[in-house]
């Protein structure tokens, strides 16, 4: 919902970057211990998620350097 909410409002003011850095420093870390436990589950779940929050970075970013 937080990744929607910022491509239609255009507007990421209320993103924390610092919480948004720490899960994907969790995801990451889950990734290669997915990787290390050879479970697939895991590490497509978690990549998913980096995913999306890679992309809430990303656009945050954009709008918040947007005049």
């Amino acid at each position: 919902p937080q990744l929607i909410t910022i491509i239609k409002e255009k507007k990421s003011q209320s993103i924390s970057m610092f919480t948004v850095g720490i899960l994907i420093a969790g995801l990451a870390l889950w990734i290669a211990y997915g990787f290390k436990r050879n479970d697939l589950i895991l590490i497509i779940s978690n990549t998913f998620s980096l995913i999306v929050n890679v992309l809430i970075v990303i656009f945050t970013i954009k709008y918040r350097t947007k005049k």
